[in-house]
């Protein structure tokens, strides 16, 4: 039964049912994942009042209350929920802070102590906000992106750049940022005639300078590359072309140049989609396991592409769930990702060391491979494929 085990474990980890956030809003702009601390619910609850656990009736009619509820990821059976008139709502990726958006107006709070940490109002409602990190939030307008500073007190939103016209008419659904802020990717996706297209904004700070690419999912790593004694920005890219079973994965060195290492390099490879899924099918979410080397794939129809960080050479896919995935974070318990689908699942999915150095060995017939994984993994070290 080992043998059959496949490289990639996929589980159950909670169900949002359980929370009492129905199945309606299990959705993209209600429920996020921002890191693998916490899950926030904006959703209705029929009736009842959170805080004294009555329900507010009137003759046979049951109120609609809208609420916030917040799941400890670390702690599955503690969750807090709150009356809320907010519109989006989402959790610090580390602390115990939410912010609120309604209309434009945004507040953080503590929800410990529902203590009010920050507020301030944009001259226009927000498209997009997103945490970039545990002080920084990203609030994207019509026209231009922000970022706003929690770390000063009575800080306001400040302009980073501008949106390029290619997102206009565009749904901007991710924000990225590598460590240092050097470099930014806004990515947005268009619907068309026979396909979903991606278009992602790359911005440079340093030469204030930006070009648009086809992109459905973007992210950015630290990641030593072979032979390199240093680590090096890395960018990650996923694609489809239009309505064909073609996908592309892009992995690249970005500048500047680390003294000591090699030229910046880039790689590319090429993934099939399954022609019994969805044709809209599309990569929606790039997760990188730094420490194992490996590139998590996830396209909006449950399907892994799981991918080396060196050579981005496509190791292994499966289908990991049945219905539409449409919010993930990396976690750092497995090295894995977190996934969220529509069935109100958290899915915790990561490698299965074992089997996939058998996988490695067997199905991709690559036995040197195969061996340094099998002394990189256990030695829990980089795994450089």
């Amino acid at each position: 039964m080992e043998k059959d085990t496949p490289p990639v474990e996929v589980k159950e980890f909670i169900k949002l049912a359980d929370f009492q956030v129905g199945p309606d809003h299990v959705t993209w702009n209600r429920v996020s994942l921002a890191s693998d601390q916490w899950v926030c619910c904006l959703h209705d609850r029929l009736g009842e009042d959170m805080e004294s656990a009555h329900t507010k009736e009137e003759g046979n009619h049951r109120e609609k209350l809208q609420c916030v509820t917040v799941i400890n990821l670390t702690q599955p059976g503690k969750f807090l929920t709150y009356h809320s008139v907010a519109d989006s709502a989402g959790m610090n990726p580390l602390k115990p802070v939410i912010a609120l958006k309604a209309g434009t107006k945004f507040q953080v709070y503590n929800i410990s102590t529902r203590e009010l940490l920050h507020q301030c109002t944009m001259e226009h409602e927000a498209v997009y906000w997103t945490w970039v990190n545990s002080e920084l939030i990203a609030i994207v307008s019509d026209n231009a992106l922000y970022h706003w500073c929690l770390e000063k007190e009575n800080s306001v939103p400040e302009e980073v750049f501008k949106l390029d016209i290619r997102m206009s008419n565009c749904q901007i659904v991710s924000y990225k940022t590598d460590a240092s802020f050097r470099w930014h990717a806004m990515t947005a996706l268009n619907v068309e005639e026979n396909s979903i297209s991606g278009v992602t904004q790359f911005f440079c700070r340093e030469l204030c300078a930006s070009q648009c690419v086809s992109a459905h999912a973007v992210c950015f790593a630290q990641y030593t590359l072979d032979d390199n004694p240093y680590p090096s920005t890395v960018l990650c890219l996923a694609s489809r072309q239009d309505c064909t079973l073609n996908g592309k994965i892009h992995v690249l060195e970005l500048g500047p140049h680390t003294p000591g290492n090699y030229a910046p390099t880039s790689h590319s490879t090429d993934i099939t989609f399954i022609e019994e899924y969805n044709k809209y099918d599309f990569p929606v979410s790039l997760q990188v396991s730094e420490c194992h080397g490996l590139l998590y794939i996830l396209t909006k129809y449950g399907h892994l592409y799981l991918c080396s960080m060196s050579n981005a050479a496509c190791l292994f896919s499966m289908a990991i769930s049945s219905h539409v995935l449409f919010s993930t974070a990396f976690n750092s318990a497995s090295e894995g990702v977190l996934a969220i689908n529509r069935a109100g699942q958290v899915l915790s999915i990561c490698a299965n060391r074992d089997s996939l150095i058998r996988h490695v060995r067997h199905a991709l017939h690559k036995p040197k491979l195969a061996e340094k994984l099998d002394v990189l993994l256990h030695k829990n070290t980089l795994i450089r494929l």
